[in-house]
């Protein structure tokens, strides 16, 4: 038996054992969804064996199989283009409801944000509100204008020292934080004041690279005034 079909074999009996039945098919269209099923498109993705969709009797959303060179898989959609409804993994679909892989080739990054009572991080475009929480978690980011933002809680005072730091305040309580992103091609600028209120700053993200995934680097040093 071909070495890509005994992969395919044992990826669908350990999804059986775990009590979600999968057909793996190499061809089929968005029309002929079985009216147990969800149908998941490649959508540019491919399974090893060459299959470019699959179908789960699960309303569960399903993770993603398939794999595109050059590009990782951010969520499913009901449009092939992204247009259509978003569904993440472990969300809830309706049965015969096609959902279509959507790659991105944009860089990543995340953070395990120890001190989320202190502050919280997020990633966003600069000149937008929309801020993406990365605490214990990653996010895409946009290839251009991208940056990093720490928003300290309500009632510190934020200022960056002459190293570079960013020193938040809070009653007695003094944090020093240093932030940087450990990956070749990507790399954080020098800290600026954002906003009084809520207390923030925000650091510009310079890229080089694309399709790379980074967890920042923290460093906060926490002292305690008597």
């Amino acid at each position: 038996m071909d070495n890509k079909v005994i992969i395919i074999v044992v990826v669908a009996i350990l999804l059986v054992v775990a009590g979600i039945v999968v057909v793996i098919t190499m061809n089929g269209s968005s029309n002929d969804v079985p009216s147990d099923s969800v149908r998941y498109m490649g959508n540019g993705g491919s399974l090893e064996s060459g299959a470019t969709y699959y179908d789960y009797r699960s309303t569960e959303v399903a993770g993603c199989l398939f794999t595109n060179n050059g590009s990782h898989f951010t969520v499913w959609n009901t449009k092939s283009d992204g247009s259509g409804t978003e569904f993440s993994v472990g969300s809830v679909v309706s049965l015969k409801t096609v959902l279509y892989a959507v790659w991105s080739d944009n860089n990543t990054i995340g953070s395990i944000n120890m001190y989320s009572d202190v502050f919280n991080l997020y990633v966003a475009k600069k000149g937008d509100t929309n801020l993406v929480n990365i605490d214990r978690s990653s996010a895409d980011i946009a290839p251009k204008d991208a940056i990093l933002v720490l928003v300290a809680k309500e009632g510190s005072q934020v200022s960056i020292d002459d190293s570079n730091k960013v020193v938040i305040k809070y009653g007695k309580d003094t944090y020093r934080v240093t932030l940087s992103i450990p990956v070749q091609g990507l790399s954080l600028g020098v800290p600026s004041i954002l906003a009084d209120s809520p207390p923030s700053v925000y650091y510009d993200i310079n890229q080089s690279v694309k399709n790379q995934g980074a967890t920042l680097s923290m460093s906060v040093v926490k002292t305690t005034s008597s």
